[in-house]
């Protein structure tokens, strides 16, 4: 059986025009959906890496990788339907940052490619940047305490 994220096709042009402006930058307002779809997208990417990963580590960092990211998207799709959303997406951003984490430990320990760690790091910080730009267009103040962005690399 193939790869289950290649069912999913390339984005649509619309969806990538709302994702990322020129130059790597978020737009200003991106929608719960986008969101939620990236992520899902990355959880079945990383779902299709844990299943191969060895047994060894399959069972803790794998499964705790995946779980995070389900948790994530779990975070994302209440955000976009629940009227009290800051909570919610500050979860999410703080289950990026642990995400990461564990993308590093899996490549620390050989389980996925240093390829698939960037790729993860990559994805994971468009989302970040989005829930960002999410909480901004909510108001008020958006620190690195509620954003897992940039600076996510050096937390432990």
């Amino acid at each position: 059986m193939g790869d289950p994220t290649e069912s999913l096709g390339p984005e649509a042009p619309s969806e990538a025009r709302q994702t990322t402006k020129p130059g790597g930058r978020s737009p200003a307002r991106v929608t719960p959906a986008v969101a939620a779809n990236r992520m899902e997208r990355l959880t079945l990417w990383t779902a299709v890496r844990v299943e191969s990963f060895p047994r060894g580590h399959k069972f803790t960092i794998g499964d705790r990788w995946l779980e995070t990211c389900l948790d994530i998207q779990t975070s994302l799709v209440e955000a976009a339907y629940t009227r009290d959303k800051r909570q919610l997406l500050q979860r999410a951003s703080r289950g990026l940052v642990r995400a990461r984490v564990l993308a590093r430990m899996a490549a620390a320990l050989r389980a996925v490619s240093l390829e698939q760690e960037a790729h993860f790091g990559r994805e994971s910080g468009e989302v970040g940047r989005m829930i960002g730009g999410w909480l901004r267009a909510l108001g008020g103040r958006v620190g690195k305490q509620d954003v897992g962005g940039s600076g996510a690399r050096d937390a432990v």
